[in-house]
């Protein structure tokens, strides 16, 4: 007993039916459905032999794809129903008339989707298929619909900034920086916040003009306190050390200050002086041997750093002596002398 949706299995005694068979069951069914009922084999396998059977030369027709919404080729003189759309030999199933009929009488696309409730690609599809089939579906215009324009109001106009007083030349602003007492007091008089007075001022300098350098506020006592111990200390590591600061930054603030008027020393720095006492005693010692391998083994070194360094001193003007050439030692060597 068969089960639904499933073909009842052949008898034993049956048997594949021939090529002539399956070519007037395929022509004269209305689907491929109704092809595989006859021949009782699945829709599968009759896609399968007529696939295999166009490759030999068979004329078999080709069934519309997609989703079904046609019935066959009604018998002779049937009753032409009223509400039906004119159509190529195909009769309209409910839900293709509907469809139809809605079509033809929206405006859009989008309002035929929306009476449906379908999506507009889904409507766009199925309305590509009915006219494949040789129904007569009516074209919308392609694009946008246009809208309606609305009346725009023009912005309101802003009203206008007053432009700003022209600013002194060059003179103008010498004379004022020249004869004031302060950046404030320059931005003050000429309308101008004082960055950019510092900043006219920069460029005024930088073209070669004669501009005095303003002290901010308490900086001429601290520039007094820093020249003081600056000009105290023996060297630049003990002027840092004494204000709690690193070299490099007390070397800075020098600068800056002595850029502006106040007068320090020249403070040597530690690692100078013992670069300096490192190099004469290099010296005295490359010039009191009789090898580089005597002077390489009092200082603890190879051989070929103490030819290097002698090599740098030359070159910074260092009078050192010439040893005669003779095999040079290896490093083994050297740290058995040791």
């Amino acid at each position: 007993m068969a089960t639904d949706g499933i073909a009842p299995p052949k008898p034993a005694g049956d048997q594949l039916a021939s090529s002539e068979q399956f070519e007037t069951a395929w022509n004269s069914a209305p689907t491929i459905a109704d092809a595989a009922t006859q021949l009782g084999i699945t829709t599968r396998s009759a896609h399968l032999r007529a696939f295999f059977l166009r490759k030999c030369g068979v004329q078999l027709k080709s069934f519309p794809r997609g989703r079904r919404l046609l019935e066959p080729t009604p018998e002779p003189n049937p009753e032409p129903e009223q509400d039906q759309q004119p159509t190529s030999g195909v009769r309209l199933l409910p839900v293709a008339a509907e469809f139809v009929t809605t079509w033809n009488g929206a405006a859009s696309v989008g309002e035929v989707a929306s009476q449906l409730g379908i999506t507009t690609l889904q409507a766009s599809a199925r309305a590509f298929y009915l006219r494949n089939c040789g129904v007569v579906l009516k074209k919308f215009r392609r694009g946008r619909k246009p809208r309606p324009k609305a009346e725009r109001k023009p912005p309101p106009r802003k009203p206008r900034k007053t432009r700003r007083k022209l600013r002194p030349n060059a003179g103008q602003f010498v004379a004022i920086w020249n004869a004031a007492d302060s950046v404030g007091e320059v931005a003050k008089q000429m309308r101008m916040t004082p960055h950019a007075a510092r900043t006219m001022a920069w460029g005024y300098r930088r073209e070669g003009l004669e501009l005095k350098q303003f002290l901010e506020k308490n900086q001429g006592a601290k520039a007094a306190a820093f020249a003081a111990i600056w000009n105290a200390s023996a060297t630049i590591e003990e002027a840092a050390e004494r204000m709690g600061k690193s070299p490099p930054a007390a070397r800075s603030q020098a600068d800056r200050i002595q850029s502006k008027g106040t007068s320090l020393k020249q403070l040597p720095s530690v690692v100078v002086i013992r670069l300096q006492e490192t190099t004469e005693e290099f010296v005295a010692l490359w010039n009191a041997s009789q090898s580089p391998a005597e002077v390489a083994s009092a200082l603890g070194v190879g051989h070929q750093t103490v030819q290097n360094r002698a090599s740098r001193l030359r070159k910074r003007g260092c009078v050192l002596k010439v040893f005669p050439p003779g095999q040079r030692p290896t490093n083994q060597q050297t740290a058995k002398r040791q």
